[in-house]
């Protein structure tokens, strides 16, 4: 069952959001959740839903392992202070110094290797049953072994494998563990990112799975997320998917067909696109699903096709596999403390592993490889303009505009990512070539051929609103939305607050004029009690005018949201209903 499913939109989600807002009570919320994940996951077989609840199992003994071994490390650590400090007076104070120094280092270590040990027993199970699941098929392949069953990979296991490994990590560190074994599960088989991610970490989630609040306006941002990501799913990313196949198929060489070089950029330029949408899509649908029930999952994406070098593209894009890369693998090896040169190596053995994590074939490998060259090029220029050696690089900048900089800092990154994703669709090196050499004008024939032509003309509203769809444009106007509710919401509190005090002055002040201004004034300072009413009625009523404004800012921005989620929504699933099922791209990986 996927997110983007008939099954999943019409039935599942329906019975989940009524039930999770009808049952009372945190813990309650959590076993509902937890037996709708089970539910979810029962789709994609038995026996993968038992090889999850085993790995969790397991890592969840081993971190429970490596608790007590820290406390009762801890104790005995306090029992022998105790120990020393009631020794005789037979031994020397240095003796007792250096018996104490020696003890405390042994007893240390010995902890350490003990902890170690549990963490690999911990890491190596998961890693070889991913390494398993994931590289099976290919290695049968290339052995030539076709009378093996091929397996299906269990589903999320890319992702839910990364988290059991952050929570052994963490646990391994000392910054969380689970109290029970069901707060593990639920973390790990959460339906909403249990598919495709994000891959966030226990440590992040402990209070809200402990203790969290779902109030209305949540689940209203929630439900618009989702339908969102929903919408970018169906009626975006999918069609853009089967443009880039009709443009450029992964089998054209095999099957003999013609490409000119103008069809395959543009399939090129759509594959770009349907691979954003697609992987955010889910983000989105995830992240809206987790904000209904009370979760603030961090953000996966944030407009990576905005980035201006390829160092900021991977800080933009699935945010949370390069912060596991980092976190876990990066920095554990030293990260950019020791050296240029160590570095590199780091750096080189977490892209090796970002490419084998996506993938078996050597395509994956090379795209890998092909982003390490690039972040490596652009150290290399951060380190060399900051030299005495770069200064005139830097005056050379500093006679551009910004705009122009900028502009061709985007472009720059555009093409890198561009070429990339081309590496990153085809597993087959005789098609890679074929197709980057029509890119590039080396296939011979029309570059520009009628079929492009026609494609593109009949195509070209839907590419611009995908282009669109892929930058901050749209986040911008729901910014704007957001601030324009904001004001309403200070302006209708301050208009409250005045009311509240113009009523509390009023009433003090005819209170305490009462019984001591004279029965009679002379005619020149005579004031009217009707005058004091009418200033005050103005002042309600220029007070009411406020409100009603707030209130009429406040009812258009939830409509306008309802409107285009209902839409969407609408729309999205006569798409799924007229069309065959497309699962989600990052499934594969």
């Amino acid at each position: 069952m996927s997110f983007s499913s008939l099954i999943f939109v019409a039935a599942f989600l329906p019975l989940f959001l009524v039930s999770y807002t009808l049952v009372p009570g945190g813990e309650r919320k959590n076993t509902l959740l937890l037996l709708f994940s089970v539910l979810f996951y029962l789709f994609a077989g038995i026996p993968y839903l038992l090889l999850l609840l085993a790995e969790t199992a397991l890592v969840f003994w081993i971190a429970k392992k490596m608790e007590r071994n820290a406390e009762s490390s801890t104790a005995r650590k306090e029992v022998s202070e105790v120990e020393r400090c009631t020794e005789g007076k037979e031994a020397s104070e240095a003796e007792r110094s250096g018996e104490k120094i020696e003890t405390a280092e042994a007893d240390s270590a010995k902890e350490e290797r003990r902890r170690s040990r549990l963490l690999w027993l911990g890491i190596l199970p998961v890693l070889l049953l991913l390494a398993f699941f994931k590289y099976f098929n290919p290695l049968t392949e290339l052995l030539g072994e076709s009378r093996l069953p091929r397996l299906a990979l269990p589903l999320g296991m890319s992702f839910y494998s990364f988290k059991l490994l952050s929570y052994l990590a963490d646990c391994w560190q000392g910054r969380c563990g689970a109290k029970r074994y069901r707060e593990l599960l639920l973390y790990v088989l959460m339906f909403p990112e249990v598919s495709q991610g994000p891959i966030t970490r226990l440590s992040e989630l402990s209070e809200e799975l402990s203790e969290r609040s779902q109030s209305w306006g949540d689940a209203a941002e929630g439900l618009f997320r989702f339908s969102v990501g929903l919408g970018k799913k169906t009626l975006l990313a999918d069609h853009a998917g089967a443009l880039a196949e009709q443009l450029l198929p992964l089998d054209f060489l095999s099957a003999g067909s013609t490409v000119s070089g103008g069809a395959a950029c543009l399939a090129a330029l759509c594959y770009m696109l349907q691979l954003y949408l697609d992987f955010s899509a889910y983000s989105d649908m995830a992240i809206g699903l987790g904000r209904f029930c009370g979760f603030h999952f961090p953000e996966n994406f944030n407009y990576p096709y905005a980035a201006r070098s390829v160092r900021d593209f991977w800080r933009r894009w699935h945010i949370s596999l390069s912060g596991f890369f980092r976190d876990y693998v990066y920095i554990p090896l030293g990260g950019n403390r020791a050296g240029f040169g160590r570095m590199l190596r780091n750096s080189l053995a977490v892209w090796l592993l970002t490419g084998i994590w996506h993938g078996s074939s050597m395509n994956f490998v090379l795209w890998g490889l092909y982003y390490f060259f690039f972040l490596t090029i652009e150290s290399l220029l951060r380190r060399w303009s900051r030299s005495a050696r770069g200064g005139r690089l830097r005056e050379l900048g500093a006679h551009l505009p910004k705009q122009l900089l900028s502009l061709l800092a985007h472009c720059y990154t555009l093409l890198v990512v561009y070429f990339g994703w081309v590496l990153f669709r085809f597993s087959d090196f005789r098609a890679l070539r074929a197709a980057l050499g029509r890119m590039l004008g080396f296939g011979g024939g029309e570059f520009l051929d009628s079929f492009t032509w026609l494609m593109l003309r009949n195509n070209l509203f839907f590419l611009l609103l995908c282009l669109i769809a892929a930058t901050p444009l749209m986040r911008l106007l729901g910014n704007r939305m957001r601030s324009s509710m904001k004001r309403a919401e200070d302006l209708r509190r301050k208009s409250l607050r005045r009311q509240r005090e113009t009523q509390e002055t009023a009433d003090f002040a005819d209170d305490s004029l009462e019984g001591l201004l004279p029965q009679e004034l002379p005619a020149e300072t005579a004031f009217s009690a009707d005058t004091h009413s009418q200033a005050y009625q103005r002042l309600r009523r220029k007070i009411r005018r406020r409100r009603g404004e707030a209130e009429r800012a406040e009812a258009v921005y939830y409509l306008e949201r309802t409107v285009i989620a209902l839409c969407l929504l609408a729309l999205s699933v006569l798409q799924m209903v007229g069309s065959s099922y497309v699962p989600f791209l990052y499934n594969q990986f």
